[in-house]
């Protein structure tokens, strides 16, 4: 099986690139349906945090972008905005996660504080440098596939 995927590798190579990009797009997608799964789940099973409705209605609008990037054609693009936003994204529910069960100070060996700079440097990389200087710039510089 593996090598009749690297034939058709080698041999259509532009056909096998959207078809790897709609593979990737998939399970994106799906990692993103699953997410608003958990939401609903939550909604009915789980305590409601201050921030429920502005997450729902966000990844909604995720969902949403990433649907009419592919149907507009800009599937390389919105697939690297997608990737850079879930990237840095561990970091801030793991901070959350740190918060929640109340690991501050010395009693928590410090995880929320550690949560806490490890989801700003993640940011920082991730969005500040990662987004503009890197997907950015090469969705506007780089010939269109």
């Amino acid at each position: 099986m593996g090598l009749i995927i690297l034939c058709i590798i080698i041999i259509h190579h532009d056909v096998c690139h959207h078809i790897i990009m709609l593979l990737l797009l998939l399970v994106l997608i799906r990692l993103q349906a699953t997410w608003m799964y958990t939401c609903v789940i939550h909604r009915f099973f789980d305590e409601q945090r201050k921030d429920y409705f502005v997450m729902y209605i966000h990844h909604i609008a995720t969902i949403a972008l990433v649907s009419w990037s592919f149907s507009a054609g800009y599937l390389r693009i919105g697939l690297l905005v997608l990737y850079v936003h879930d990237v840095s994204d561990v970091f801030i529910d793991t901070l959350k996660m740190a918060n929640y069960l109340k690991l501050d100070g010395a009693r928590g060996w410090f995880g929320s504080e550690i949560a806490y700079v490890a989801s700003l440097i993640a940011w920082a990389y991730w969005r500040l440098y990662q987004y503009p200087f890197r997907v950015l710039r090469g969705s506007f510089l780089e010939p269109f596939m």
